[in-house]
């Protein structure tokens, strides 16, 4: 609702639901930090871990052919640079790997859409929503603004 830039709409949303905002970096740096300590004080449960994978990650991302294809493969994503990771699940949008920046469409009749580029011609545009569906949006229909985030959730770690 906040892609609309609109006073009243933006007044409506903080009276009932407050700030809307993210999470700060020093927040995130924390919860970073606290997460560290906890798994270098536990040995991993590889068992475990897959479920986890499962529930929070595999509807966007594949590892070892398993998953979801809206976001980025982790096959071979440094899995053993604890840091790095945690940097990555705590804030996704740290880093963005090309190919899927997010871009926000807005059309002239005030329609919204959200995703990866998929496909661009000169008649249409292809987004991959976070359903994993195509939208298909015709060019002359199109106002494109790149978003500030992933379409990945913020705080999805344990």
């Amino acid at each position: 609702m906040t892609v609309y830039r609109d006073d009243r709409i933006a007044q409506l949303i903080s009276r009932h639901f407050g700030s809307v905002e993210g999470a700060t970096t020093a927040e995130m740096q924390r919860e970073i930090e606290r997460l560290s300590k906890a798994l270098k004080q536990q040995t991993g449960d590889v068992y475990l871990g897959k479920k986890l994978f499962h529930t929070q990650c595999a509807k966007c991302h594949r590892l070892f052919g398993d998953g979801g294809q809206i976001g980025p493969d982790l096959t071979t994503f440094q899995r053993d640079d604890l840091d790095n990771m945690l940097l990555n699940i705590v804030n996704p949008s740290a880093e963005i790997r090309e190919g899927f920046e997010t871009l926000l469409v807005v059309t002239d009749d005030g329609r919204t859409a959200s995703g990866f580029l998929v496909d661009r011609d000169s008649q249409v545009l292809v987004l991959r929503g976070s359903d994993g569906q195509n939208i298909t949006i015709p060019q002359k229909d199109d106002r494109r603004e790149p978003a500030t985030a992933q379409i990945a959730d913020a705080g999805r770690a344990p």
